[in-house]
């Protein structure tokens, strides 16, 4: 990477000291952010609310693996027993591992790796689910969290590893490999128009039967109130895609 000196001006919001600003939010952080902020073919800007930014999600990471540390070292996922969300968290998560995976690889844009594992972060914070797995499923999307930090965040992945009671070294740990079953989701949102017009959406699993997918359409509030005193003259079922409802 390049720096610039001469295109660093308070003129440009980016007069900033790369040295004052590791001391203030430490080595990681400031790393985190040169990969995020910008493509290795673009010119970086330094800022100092983008290293406040990336110093909150290491926060968040810390926090979150820390309160769960429990469930990371768990039994295996038993995947005839996941719930509809621990499917979902699951699917988020390989898709991750494939997106981060391919972003070193073949172009070095570390900055849609780090988004991927942001995304990531926040739908491991949304996560709920009743089922058997959940301790499990949430306990490996955390420790892959970790590894696949680490090649950005070294030394804070390092010091994580050590406090959730992992042994050796995360960076000699096997980087995850994802499972092309759970890539896609089996899930999709079909739009449904009356009369031509957007009304609403519904989501349903892929092969769902037309007549689940009309009762469905029906029941959504905004279609009825559109359709509230008309005769319904026809359902037209586009699978996967649409609904369109024409009344009179």
């Amino acid at each position: 990477m390049l720096v610039k000196v001469e295109k660093m001006s308070k003129s440009k919001n980016n007069g900033v000291d790369p040295e004052e600003m590791i001391l203030k939010y430490g080595a990681d952080t400031t790393r985190l952010f040169i990969m995020f902020a910008a493509p290795p073919e673009k010119e970086l800007e330094w800022n100092e609310n983008g290293l406040a930014g990336a110093y909150r999600f290491l926060t968040r990471v810390w926090r979150l693996v820390l309160e769960n540390q429990t469930h990371i070292s768990l039994e295996k996922i038993d995947y005839t027993a996941i719930s509809k969300s621990d499917k979902a968290l699951i699917i988020k998560l390989n898709q991750t591992i494939k997106k981060v995976t391919e972003s070193i690889e073949n172009d070095y844009h570390f900055n849609t790796s780090i988004a991927a594992i942001m995304e990531l972060l926040n739908e491991i914070q949304a996560y709920k689910s009743d089922s058997t797995q959940y301790t499990r499923v949430l306990g490996e999307a955390l420790k892959q969290i970790v590894i696949m930090l680490s090649p950005f965040v070294p030394h804070f992945c390092e010091e994580l590893w050590e406090s959730i009671g992992e042994t050796g070294y995360v960076s000699d740990q096997e980087w995850p490999v994802y499972d092309e079953k759970y890539i896609t989701t089996d899930d999709v949102v079909m739009a449904i128009q009356v009369n031509g017009k957007m009304r609403g959406s519904i989501e349903v699993e892929r092969g769902t039967s037309k007549e689940e997918i009309e009762t469905l359409a029906l029941s959504v509030p905004n279609v009825m109130k559109h359709m509230e005193g008309k005769a319904l003259i026809k359902v037209i079922v586009v699978p996967n895609k649409i609904v369109n409802i024409v009344v009179k």
